[in-house]
């Protein structure tokens, strides 16, 4: 069926925002050159389950808050400065949540729908959590990381964190387009007798319009609405192909973290793409269920034809994808879900890559324990100072093996969500 909004020119973009401005090429190359550092001195460590194609140079997975073993400093922060010299032994132990903590709130009318969550089990993790750095927004632009990297080691990789500031300060960018009006009224047309119709379809003198200045319509200014902290997570990561392996098969639909970690917003640099085809992010969301239910007791076929929904038919609409092209920021609400497609070598006989750098935005509503509150519990950091086995420390093979259990847990996670997610359906005759 051909619907309305798959005419030529009708683009579905007002959620995924392409920067009218690209982050100089200076940087990029800053980027790609201090990367480098790290990639040549750091064993080379493959994320799970990715068959040897992506490599994890910074993850929040690796070492991340564990609720019962992680030490947490109550009585202060922990700043750059002193994040080598605040062991996790001075801390005390984060205590795992209640049961209860790990279960929904009852919703609140008007607030926020929870239909997709009801058959979720435990959307909380009460034992990871991603650790996100305290960055200090600055005005009129620009941005300073006060809290370290978890997993970036912030004297080693110095250079890279200014370069880091940059990218978080154009994400952050008031550029954001303008928020649409919503419009929540709808004008019935009824079918009336001749001697209604001329009574309503009488001629009146209307008044001289007086002079009127229209709404502005909202936008979102971080460094306004938000003045002062964000908490960010970051994210570096390869996706490394070989004439032996030529081919990325993709990612799978998910939103971005548990509700405990209160991810609102993701922005991805693409710094360098080598020898591989077009890649794309793909986009879907649950369509308004409210939209169609213009008319009681009756379906009409302009709903379909409008709105490209069948009675019964699910709710999930795919809205863009959107090519990821080198030295693009894109950036993007973590209320749809998301996949990368399928992309491969541009010339089978060399190895490609494409390479990102992911940040993700906590909800700056909520203040969650970031690194200014957890000291680095990496031993290979304390060796020569601490010594490795101290207190609150953890060894790399002990992380790769939380960063396991901490993907299974979210793997079920997401499971549930998508299949809630795809379980909603049309019901476009209200009784």
């Amino acid at each position: 069926m051909d619907h309305i909004t798959d005419k030529k020119g009708w683009e579905k973009k007002s959620f995924v925002t392409k920067p009218n401005f690209t982050i100089p090429e200076a940087t990029r190359r800053a980027l790609i050159d201090a990367i480098h550092v790290l990639e040549e001195t750091t064993p080379v460590d493959y994320h799970p389950g990715s068959d040897n194609r992506v490599v994890d140079l910074v993850h929040p997975s690796m070492f991340p808050l564990v609720n019962g073993q992680s030490h947490i400093l109550r009585d202060r922060s922990i700043g750059m400065e002193d994040c080598l010299k605040v062991r996790p032994s001075e801390g005390e132990i984060i205590p795992i949540p209640p049961e209860e903590e790990a279960k929904l709130p009852s919703p609140k009318p008007n607030v926020i729908d929870y239909s997709q969550l009801k058959a979720i089990p435990n959307p909380y993790s009460r034992k990871f959590q991603w650790l996100p750095c305290d960055v200090q927004m600055e005005w009129p632009s620009g941005c300073n990381i006060t809290s370290y990297i978890n997993n970036l080691h912030p004297t080693e990789h110095a250079k890279l964190y200014p370069i880091i500031e940059e990218i978080i300060a154009c994400s952050s960018s008031p550029t954001w387009p303008p928020t649409r009006i919503t419009y929540s009224d709808v004008s019935y047309r009824r079918e009336t007798p001749t001697n209604g119709r001329r009574f309503t379809a009488a001629e009146v003198v209307q008044p001289e319009p007086q002079k009127y200045t229209p709404w502005e319509p909202p936008s979102v200014n971080l460094r306004l609405d938000y003045w002062g902290s964000l908490q960010v997570i970051v994210k570096l990561a390869n996706i490394e192909l070989t004439p032996e392996k030529p081919e990325y098969e993709g990612g799978s639909w998910h939103v971005e973290g548990q509700l405990n970690e209160h991810i609102c917003a993701k922005a991805l640099y693409y710094y360098s793409n080598t020898n591989i085809t077009e890649s794309r992010l793909s986009f879907r969301q649950e369509s308004d269920y409210s939209v169609p239910h213009y008319v009681p007791n009756q379906i009409d076929p302009w709903i379909s034809a409008i709105y490209g929904c069948e009675n019964h038919g699910p709710r999930v609409q795919e809205i863009i994808d959107v090519e990821c092209r080198q030295g693009r920021l894109l950036t993007f609400p973590n209320i749809f879900q998301h996949r990368v497609q399928p992309f491969s070598l541009r010339d089978p006989s060399k190895p490609g890559h494409r390479k990102i750098l992911a940040l993700f935005l906590v909800d700056p509503a909520i203040t969650v324990i970031s690194t200014g509150n957890v000291p680095s519990q990496r031993a290979d950091w304390w060796i020569g100072d601490q010594g490795e086995g101290g207190e609150g420390l953890m060894g790399m093979g002990e992380g790769k093996g939380l960063r396991v259990e901490l993907m299974e847990e979210r793997k079920v996670f997401v499971g549930h969500q998508d299949a809630a997610f795809q379980s909603l359906r049309f019901n476009l005759c209200e009784h």
